[in-house]
């Protein structure tokens, strides 16, 4: 039997295993139907770089609001 923990960290890498495979899912069939379109491309790219940067950005917002931390702190921040 899963404890509370265990069962709720369990629940959270199935949501982001989801996730990930309805994005992947979805990125196939967008270059099927937009094959030679451009702006899937970039929208693709965009989201490959942009996505990680902004989700530092909230994570390192977010514990920064709840207590200052050093300013090395977040180079390490993993957002947990």
């Amino acid at each position: 039997m899963l404890t509370e923990t265990a069962a709720s960290e369990v629940k959270l890498y199935a949501g982001g295993a989801a996730a990930g495979l309805i994005y992947g899912l979805v990125m196939r069939l967008g270059v099927r139907l937009f094959h030679g379109s451009h702006l899937f491309v970039v929208m693709s790219i965009g989201f490959v770089f942009l996505v990680p940067l902004a989700m530092g950005f909230i994570s390192i917002y977010w514990i920064e609001r709840l207590e200052p931390q050093e300013s090395r702190f977040g180079c390490f921040c993993r957002g947990s």
